[in-house]
């Protein structure tokens, strides 16, 4: 989600190295680091703290966000955002989904109700909330379960941002589905981006989507070689029940990219220690399930990252630049990529960790050559390498 200047394929062993990502002038830099995520040696850094991978507050916004709510007592949150645009104002025009009570993998009875608590955020929108510009709309919250209409909760009905409400609908009669929380909003400005002309955008929607798989009877039901087929992750090759997922969509562009948390489960709101693993797939609509998006579209981007003290700091990554090919096809599409994390390198406690995607549209489209559509997933993760009992009292 930065402006890329250098090729990055092979990450290192986070417990020998974790890369940091700064936006300097228009350049990427690599910071070793050798002690705690963010820290440098050298003396040029507030507090000791290498360069951030956002050069606003608004990873700060979501991730205080998300902490707040973990420190009431509700560790099963999560949040996903999508934006679009250059890769260098990535900052701006950010929108937000946040869950709570996720429950991956639940199983709901036929005819049952079925909740879905969420809000949406949109950092610099209102004073104080983020320092990013932001020309979209206030959003509106909706929940879909299937293929059946939206339940819509618009800021006409009262507000959007940081209130959390409850919608509901009927479980289906059996198989499996992504219970999705949407947040969608439009651009209210010709030129979203300061100094840069983009013809046609005011208007365009932007939509961000939390999934998470549920099923409805049980989660064993024939046929059991067709039972992920029902769940929408476009036949995603997994054998788990419990994915969680983010869906970017911007109107006119790149239609959805994905960033498929695929053992998200069992990280969400969980102790951890050691060296952990997380899993997922990156992919962006195409053909034959988006057929409108045939022309060069392609995964640029594929990433985790983990807050230390509200801010955002990238672990490892594999990065191309928005001009040059797409990432190894062992990197993109339906292909699972798994990254390593070493929480000996975070201090023992809360931390937000994400799962990032960003797709480049390669279209000869005026205003959508060469912008990016990405999709991230952050859960709350709490490392207690000491042994301390620090995740035991919220």
């Amino acid at each position: 989600m930065l402006a890329h200047r250098a090729r990055v394929h092979k990450s290192l062993p986070a417990a020998l190295r974790v890369a940091v990502l700064a936006l300097c002038c228009g350049a990427l830099w690599a910071v070793s680091v050798p002690a705690v995520i963010g820290q440098q040696s050298g003396e040029d850094q507030p507090a000791g703290l290498g360069p951030p991978v956002d050069v606003t507050d608004t990873d700060v916004y979501v991730n205080q966000f998300l902490k707040t709510i973990v420190a009431s007592g509700d560790t099963h949150v999560a949040a996903s955002g999508a934006w679009w645009g250059p890769t260098d104002r990535f900052f701006d025009n950010q929108l937000w989904t946040v869950v709570k009570n996720v429950q991956p993998g639940a199983v709901y009875p036929p005819g049952s109700s079925v909740p879905v608590t969420a809000t949406c955020l949109l950092p610099g929108k209102l004073a104080g909330h983020g320092s990013a510009r932001n020309t979209l709309t206030l959003p509106t919250l909706q929940y879909n379960l299937g293929n059946n209409p939206n339940v819509r909760f618009s800021p006409a009905d009262g507000p959007t941002l940081e209130t959390f409400h409850t919608l509901t609908r009927d479980a289906l009669p059996a198989g499996s589905i992504e219970q999705r929380a949407i947040c969608q909003s439009y651009q209210e400005s010709e030129t979203p981006f300061a100094g840069l002309l983009i013809p046609g955008i005011k208007g365009k929607e932007t939509r961000d989507n939390f999934d998470t798989m549920i099923w409805f009877g049980s989660q064993v039901q024939p046929p059991e070689s067709d039972q992920l087929m029902t769940g929408n992750h476009l036949a995603l090759p997994t054998t788990r029940t419990d994915v969680i997922d983010g869906h970017a969509w911007f109107d006119g562009g790149v239609e959805y990219s994905y960033s498929v948390f695929e053992n998200g489960a069992d990280l969400l709101g969980q102790t951890v220690s050691g060296t952990i693993s997380i899993r997922g797939f990156a992919l962006v609509c195409k053909v034959p399930n988006c057929p409108h998006t045939d022309e060069p579209i392609e995964i640029h981007h594929h990433a985790i990252k983990v807050e230390v003290d509200d801010k955002d700091y990238w672990v490892t990554q594999h990065l191309s630049p928005p001009q040059a090919e797409p990432l190894p096809a062992e990197l993109r599409q339906k292909e699972a990529v798994t990254f390593a994390l070493d929480t000996t390198l975070l201090p023992d406690g809360w931390h937000i960790l994400s799962y990032h995607v960003h797709a480049i549209d390669h279209r000869v489209v005026p205003g959508f050559t060469g912008n990016q559509l990405a999709s991230e997933v952050k859960i709350p993760i709490c490392v207690d390498n000491q042994g301390a009992g620090s995740c035991a009292a919220v």
